[in-house]
């Protein structure tokens, strides 16, 4: 668990939790009003974007994030409505985390049906990283790093509740009517923490319990059990000697690797586009290691990413949850989401697994915009007893109002975007129809919500997603990375891997394990988070192409040397330590839940490792192997950083030859707001000189020369306004279905 950091500061009416109000002292609008007229039903599909890419979203947004809620008497629910929503419990009888959500009378659905109350408990409260006194703040109940913790869990009791733990590091699988397994079920007694996921009868049991919100999230889930077993079964026949312990964590390593590849090289591209990938430096190395690793940076989850920004793939969800055959073929059985929440069972019959998944890659997304399916803004997790279910929409607007995001104009000021200043410039960056919409409910336009205004961004070139929702994600997984010592790229003496391991691992792909898991798929496209076409991504043979072959586990295989020096316990030279005590070693700003073992090693600088075997993960974390004394900040010691000069920007050029001089030294900034930025006007955060040439630029201001990630339109309008010192830039359009990135 960890409290979650924030970019900017919270936005609360009375600084400490009430919600934000407008400007001009009112109250904000509705969230289901904003949600009715603003985030309606339009079927617009992409024609190059496949339903899989919505759907790897979710599954690692469960990996990183999962905000707790209130709870009242014994860990009830509180309840915050009466008489089935006609109407809010009375004051002095509410929870005081209640924030029930007003149904107005005109409400397109809920109005005729009388509802005039939805639920909604604010997420619980959590302490503040110094313990101090001041904003409300809230936690995440998962490991922040992508870990493949939906699979593993993050606790050792659950993870260890998913073990078969006999000699072959195997995970437990349930009965299954076809060749491979599924996942296991929940036992009767865990029933009621299934149904807080969805309202099924019957659920399956892994790392995250949320698996059971749709059918397409329990057969990701299904894939990765498959292969965690797949690997750990060659893993054993490579190296017998191995203990059920180590063949488990180490496919477990294995497998957490393959998750962030496949976030970082096949998903966040499509996301963000490759000129915000190379903005926030967050391209994997083709070759060698990543020496990008900080233990200064913080990788724990945003506020703003986790309740709104990342929320974005709301609006790519289709109605339905489509089955195709293994020659591609739709199938015609198909049933609404909210008809999927209560039969999850159908996914034990033969096949059903890989009809779901082909599903995946062959039913195109809808297009990311304001727009969301009636399937979550009416009938979300609704029962077979009830007329309506929750609004989806209003829960991610009144989550941020909860959490205190800022406003949407404080985000495009902090991501040195054009400013929001009145109902013009909202035109500008999304449509006059959506900003006319807007004007009708909100006072003014700096009050705009950040969900709801980010969504109707226009896209940046060759992305998805707007320039404000690009800069927050970007900036998240720039972290994630960063700030992950185990990322798989890097070169840890204790926890990385080796370059042909590394090269077997960057090889890999989706399609490769959706190939090796599934039973009846024979042939698939190699992007398969893209749509298959006759071109770029056309389908190829999952047993015939060497490009979708399963990875080679050879450089996995210990040598006979290695492995008598592992049962004899010796160590080779030049690893040998010299072990000494250190005074008080549990002052270390380590939980206290973990074993903490402390070695000095001989050397000049005679730094201490600390290596901490952590029991709520159940595998060792090495934390930091430079730390100075027992009880230091390693803040403190962070060099200070260098400016550029003010030409920077305009004369450093895109690809230096090694005749050039070197370039001169740049500013990083940590975060929002960095206090140690020497010109925040200059350098905003994350402004990198050699990437002037991109396309997502905007026109440089003769006396605001910071990047900025605008989309095409805006920065097409902002290059032809009054002040503007502009160069000519080549815009695509805003498309994504016309972007080369794409075809």
């Amino acid at each position: 668990m960890s409290t979650m950091q924030r970019f900017l500061p919270a936005a609360y009416d009375d600084g400490i939790e009430s919600v934000r109000r407008s400007v001009t002292g009112a109250e904000l609008p509705s969230a289901r009003r904003l949600s009715d007229q603003l985030h309606e039903e339009r079927d617009e599909p992409l024609s190059s974007v496949s339903h899989m890419l919505m759907q790897w979203g979710q599954f690692v947004d469960h990996d990183i994030t999962a905000t707790g809620q209130s709870r009242g008497f014994r860990g009830s629910v509180p309840q915050c409505c009466r008489q089935g929503g006609a109407a809010f419990q009375p004051r002095d009888s509410m929870h005081p985390d209640c924030l029930p959500i007003a149904v107005e009378a005109d409400d397109s659905h809920l109005g005729r049906l009388g509802v005039r109350c939805l639920e909604f408990v604010r997420s619980g409260p959590a302490p503040r990283e110094d313990c101090g006194f001041g904003p409300r703040e809230q936690l995440s109940q998962v490991t922040s790093f992508i870990d493949a913790s939906t699979v593993y869990s993050s606790s050792a009791k659950q993870s260890d509740a998913l073990r078969l733990f006999r000699n072959a590091g195997l995970m437990q699988y349930g009965k299954q009517a076809a060749e491979r397994p599924l996942l296991p079920k929940r036992r009767d007694l865990e029933a009621d923490l299934c149904r807080r996921g969805s309202l099924s009868t019957s659920c399956f049991r892994a790392g995250d319990a949320r698996l059971s919100e749709q059918p397409a999230l329990i057969g990701l889930h299904v894939v990765f059990l498959r292969l965690h077993n797949r690997l750990a079964t060659r893993l054993s026949s490579l190296n017998p000697h191995w203990s059920d312990e180590r063949l488990f964590q180490e496919t477990r390593r294995i497998v957490g690797a393959l998750v962030q590849h496949i976030t970082y090289r096949e998903f966040l591209p499509i996301v963000l586009g490759p000129d915000v990938i190379g903005i926030f430096d967050i391209e994997l190395r083709r070759k060698g290691y990543y020496d990008g690793y900080d233990p200064t940076v913080n990788p724990n989850i945003a506020n703003s990413f986790a309740a709104a920004a990342y929320r974005f793939g709301h609006s790519l969800v289709q109605r339905a949850f489509a089955r195709f055959d293994s020659q591609h073929q739709p199938l015609l059985d198909n049933v609404t989401i909210h008809e999927e929440f209560a039969h999850p069972s159908n996914l034990e019959a033969a096949g059903a697994v890989d009809r779901i998944i082909l599903g995946l890659v062959n039913q195109p997304a809808q297009r990311r915009d304001r727009f969301i399916s009636r399937e979550l803004t009416r009938h979300l997790f609704q029962s077979g007893a009830s007329s309506f279910g929750l609004d989806l929409a209003a829960i991610n607007i009144q989550r941020g109002r909860d959490h205190g995001i800022p406003s949407y104009a404080s985000w495009r000021e902090a991501c040195s975007l054009g400013p929001i200043r009145d109902w013009n410039d909202v035109a500008k960056v999304s449509s006059v129809e959506a900003a006319a919409k807007f004007q009708r409910m909100y006072a003014s336009a700096l009050d705009l919500d950040l969900f709801s205004a980010g969504l109707a961004e226009r896209p940046v070139a060759g992305g998805l997603v707007g320039p404000t929702f690009a800069c927050i994600i970007a900036q998240q997984f720039r972290a994630l990375r960063k700030g992950d010592r185990f990322w798989y790229e890097n070169d840890q003496p204790q926890s990385g891997f080796s370059p042909e391991q590394l090269k077997q691992i960057r090889r890999s792909s989706l399609a490769q394990l959706l190939c090796a898991t599934a039973e009846r798929v024979e042939s698939i496209q190699p992007f398969v988070m893209l749509m298959a076409d006759s071109l770029r991504n056309k389908r190829l043979s999952c047993h015939q192409e060497a490009l979708l072959q399963p990875m080679d586990l050879e450089p996995w295989r210990e040598s006979s040397a290695r492995a008598s020096r592992l049962r004899t316990g010796a160590a080779p030279a030049h690893h040998q330590q010299q072990q000494r005590p250190v005074k008080q070693p549990t002052r270390t700003r380590i939980s206290q839940n973990n074993r903490v073992q402390v070695a000095r090693p001989v050397g000049s600088r005679d730094n201490l490792t600390i290596v901490v075997h952590n029991t709520a993960v159940n595998a060792p974390i090495f934390v930091s192997d430079s730390v100075y004394g027992s009880d230091v900040r390693l803040g403190q010691f962070l060099p200070p950083a260098s400016a550029a000069p003010t030409q920077a920007l305009h004369s450093s050029p895109v690809n230096q030859s090694p005749a050039n001089p070197p370039r001169p030294p740049t500013y990083y900034p940590h975060n929002f707001n960095d206090p140690n930025n020497p010109d925040p006007p200059l350098y905003g955060y994350e402004s990198l000189p050699q990437l002037i040439r991109s396309h997502l630029l905007a026109a440089q201001r003769q006396h605001n020369q910071f990047a900025t990630l605008q989309s095409p339109v805006e920065s097409a309008a902002s290059a032809t306004s009054s002040g503007t010192d502009a160069h000519e830039l080549d815009y695509t359009d805003q498309n994504p279905n016309d972007d080369p990135a794409f075809r």
